[in-house]
């Protein structure tokens, strides 16, 4: 009996042995657990874009001038949320802020203001969507999300034939939309790349002749991140 008490034990050590092995050679023990996208998270990341600014300034005041203004630029950016898993579905929230550089600059000729240049620029957005995907293997998310977005715009003529510049600095109040995929690198770290389409709506501008001018601008951007996961 004493014999065979050793023996049971000694073959539990080992089985224990055996399976720390496998877990140590495996993927750590939080994402091998049912439910490893489940939690709080806090990240930064950043990346490229490129869209386009649309106005009315030539219904406005008249002219040969192009209303479109092509945008591209870089932005980084922090992003936090919240998400829940059932089974391979995972759902959640999360907020975006950015800061950046997103410009663009044309010539104009308009019958009532002359010839110049005219630039916008946006060097801030944020916006707060959900999400939702689900788990391709045990360590990848696949996702999308939808949401509210907000973003700084400032539209700026500098006049050819001086040097007067005319400016003003609207907030603009739009929606996303994004997909992306989020692989777990431990228990605590997980990395993503995400496309996301951004329109910011319409917001008003005064530049000439304070009529004021209807402008909205739209935004494409690919960005790469890290995440702590709590």
């Amino acid at each position: 009996m004493k014999n065979t008490l050793t023996l049971l034990f000694v073959a539990a050590l080992s089985t224990s042995a055996s399976a720390a092995d496998l877990q140590i050679e495996g993927l750590p023990a939080s994402i091998a657990a049912e439910s490893p996208w489940d939690g709080l998270y806090v990240g930064l990341h950043g990346g490229l874009g490129a869209g386009s600014e649309e106005d009315n300034q030539t219904e406005e005041i008249g002219g040969m001038s192009p209303d479109t203004i092509p945008l591209t630029g870089w932005l980084l950016g922090a992003h936090a949320g919240a998400s829940f898993q059932a089974g391979a579905a995972v759902f959640g929230i999360e907020g975006i802020i950015d800061v950046g550089s997103i410009r663009g600059t044309v010539d104009y000729d308009y019958v009532q203001a002359g010839f110049g240049t005219l630039s916008f620029t946006s060097t801030w957005q944020a916006s707060l969507n959900a999400r939702a995907g689900f788990t391709a293997l045990e360590s990848l998310l696949l996702y999308g999300s939808v949401g509210i977005a907000v973003a700084g715009g400032e539209l700026i003529a500098d006049e050819g034939f001086s040097d007067l510049t005319r400016a003003d600095t609207q907030t603009h109040v739009g929606w996303n939309v994004a997909v992306g995929a989020e692989y777990l690198l431990d228990e605590n770290w997980s990395a993503r790349i995400e496309a996301r389409y951004s329109d910011f709506g319409i917001a008003d501008y005064v530049i000439f002749n304070d009529d004021p001018a209807s402008a909205t601008f739209n935004l494409g951007t690919i960005t790469g991140g890290l995440s702590y996961r709590f």
